[in-house]
């Protein structure tokens, strides 16, 4: 199967956009992936870059405390049955007013037992500082988990053999589903206020972008859909960034977060689990306000990423896969400024989306029609 040099998406409310597709290995394999997933139910919505905006203030209001607690408390809950089947202290518990600090590190607990296959949730000092070494180079999550796995102080802490049952995946499921609801609705960022203040004194930069997802997961981290997927190993870590004019890009999707997401919640770039991408399903976003370029030239990020030595754009840049030709489409949704509206349907993974209007109806390419 050969990669189109264009694709042209037709939506319901009669807007259409023309994209230019890359010509490179990691584009061949996000093409089979798009292909391959058609037939999955599509999730259209905004995404914004600029992650918790605003300062951090827990409010004291009743009612907004009563709903912090019951996140906690199912976040607490999933640990404690996590507890219960392996017969082993956990690293921690979520509590009302928790910072990024913990956050970060029970979230961490969670993606290092899901890439150790559900050994430990911990890894030793010496070798987290071996991996902030490898990761001064280009260094997929793939080659990591080769790493970690066969270090000489990697260490069974679960200790669950072949027992490893549906309760147990679930709950680690839900611990990782809980913190983000937590760090979405009540933690906020400094460094995403300061990334937006500085495009002018008096109004935010504009933060959207359009992406086009496929729904696989409920809100409580559950898949109901297997989606076709590929990984991204270390013969197409090259083709991430590509030039600034490239405003198409893969979605991410990680057992952790991508570098922007770490720098805004505070985490630690040299981790294992942040990463620019890990998994290719044929998902995008369209970065119709150029946010990407903006705020990796920040001098902010650019600090931050090279006081890690991560300063090789192939390491942090989200992966490109085109740019839209179309003018018209551009102008026009920066305009728009298209906002997520609220459903209420429990099957999507998330309950905001763009609506119906925003609906792909057909696509065409340059090898012909192919839906």
């Amino acid at each position: 199967m050969s990669t189109p040099d264009w694709i042209k998406i037709n939506f319901k409310n009669f807007a259409s956009v023309e994209i230019e597709l890359l010509q490179n290995k990691f584009v061949d394999s996000w093409y089979r992936a798009f292909i391959n997933n058609l037939h999955l139910n599509r999730w259209t919505r905004d995404q914004t870059l600029m992650l918790n905006r605003g300062r951090h203030i827990m409010s004291t209001h009743t009612q907004h405390i009563n709903d912090a607690k019951m996140i906690v408390d199912k976040i607490n809950a999933s640990i404690r049955t996590v507890e219960s089947l392996t017969g082993k202290k956990w690293l921690g518990y979520a509590y009302v007013g928790m910072s990024w600090e913990t956050t970060n590190y029970l979230h961490r607990g969670f993606t290092t037992s899901m890439i150790t296959g559900f050994k430990t949730p911990y890894l030793s000092k010496e070798l987290r500082n071996e991996i902030a070494d490898m990761k001064k180079n280009v260094v997929t999550h793939y080659q990591l988990a080769e790493f970690i796995l066969n270090h000489k102080t990697f260490d069974d802490f679960y200790q669950l053999g072949d027992n490893i049952s549906d309760e147990f995946l679930n709950a680690l499921e839900k611990i990782n589903a809980y913190i983000h609801m937590y760090e979405v609705t009540y933690l906020r960022s400094s460094r995403a206020e300061e990334s937006t203040s500085l495009y002018t004194n008096e109004q935010d930069r504009p933060s959207g972008g359009i992406a086009f997802d496929i729904d696989i997961k409920t809100i409580d981290g559950n898949s109901h859909s297997k989606p076709y997927e590929e990984p991204v190993q270390a013969n197409l870590s090259q083709f991430a960034f590509n030039g600034p004019e490239y405003n198409v890009y893969a979605l991410k999707k990680i057992l952790g977060k991508d570098y922007l997401t770490a720098y805004f919640q505070f985490d630690d770039p040299s981790a294992w689990d942040i990463s620019n991408s890990m998994i290719i399903d044929g998902s995008f976003e369209i970065d119709y306000n150029e946010n990407y370029n903006y705020l990796y030239n920040t001098s902010g990020f650019k600090h931050w990423i090279e006081n890690y030595g991560l300063q090789n754009r192939n390491i942090y840049n989200n992966y490109q896969i085109g740019k839209v030709k179309s003018q018209e489409f551009l102008t026009d949704t920066k305009n728009t400024q298209p906002k997520n509206i609220i459903t209420d349907n429990p099957i999507l993974a998330k309950s905001e989306n763009l609506g119906s209007d925003w609906d792909i109806t057909s696509i065409e390419s340059s090898h012909g029609v192919i839906l």
